[in-house]
């Protein structure tokens, strides 16, 4: 009797069980998901720059628009108050798109706060607001070390070999 034929390649790696099978994730976009309402949310990047996402709805858009002087040319915008600790300024950004996020370039441990809202060349109706962030101070290695007074380094303390140490032992 004659044994019968084997696979000449068998699989070393079985197929795993169903229950331990990562399901396949889909491709994610780039920009956040839609939750049907006005919001603004900033995050810190980096020392320098912040990332604003915002959505704007037109409910949101039109109660805005209402609260503006009638007849007047409003467009949505993404206002920026930023304190650098010197002197605090704003600086209006447009908004093209209902849902989007941007990366705000800022002075370095700067303090952000973030509007979504319509303005004119005479005013601007708020529509969300971001809750304040700070940004990172420069790291370490950037800020320069100073001495005050004189310093130098200990000079080299010459140790023997056969000296027993400061505990009582051989080295």
């Amino acid at each position: 009797m004659t044994a019968p034929d084997a696979p000449s390649s068998p699989d070393p790696t079985p197929e795993a069980p169903a229950a331990f099978r990562t399901p396949a994730l889909p491709d994610l976009d780039d920009r956040p998901m839609a939750l049907g309402r006005d919001r603004v949310v900033s995050l810190p990047l980096a020392p320098d720059a912040a990332l604003v996402f915002w959505e704007l709805t037109a409910d949101g858009f039109a109660r805005a628009q209402s609260s503006l002087l009638a007849g007047s040319r409003a467009r949505p915008v993404l206002r920026l108050y930023i304190d650098d600790g010197v002197r605090p300024t704003r600086r209006d950004e447009p908004v093209r798109e209902w849902l989007g996020q941007q990366t705000v370039k800022l002075p370095v441990g700067a303090r952000l706060v973030a509007a979504l809202g319509v303005a004119t060349d005479e005013a601007f109706a708020h529509v969300a607001r971001s809750t304040a962030v700070r940004l990172p101070g420069p790291p370490p290695a950037d800020a320069p070390i100073r001495f005050e007074g004189d310093v130098e380094p200990a000079p080299p303390k010459r140790v023997r070999l056969d000296d027993p140490g400061p505990f009582g032992g051989a080295w």
